[in-house]
């Protein structure tokens, strides 16, 4: 729990890009990043996308996730 009570938001823009796009039907942290390792250690390679600088999305919504690669 804080004490302090959090007042600031930072706003952050993200440039368009295209997205790669990942629907687990689940909020737990450990099959989230299970779904990352598998999607940069065997699909990526594997495949013809690139990555581009951008960071990693993860939007949550219900009981999924969204977890969107941003592509060249």
């Amino acid at each position: 729990l804080y004490d302090k009570k959090i007042e600031e938001f930072e706003k952050v823009i993200i440039p368009k890009s295209k997205w790669l796009v990942f629907k687990l039907d689940s909020r737990d942290a450990k099959k989230i990043q299970e779904l990352s390792q598998d999607v940069y250690l065997r699909f990526l390679p594997s495949s013809k996308y690139n990555l581009s600088d951008l960071p990693d999305l993860e939007y949550y919504h219900d009981n999924v996730t969204e977890y969107m690669f941003p592509l060249e």
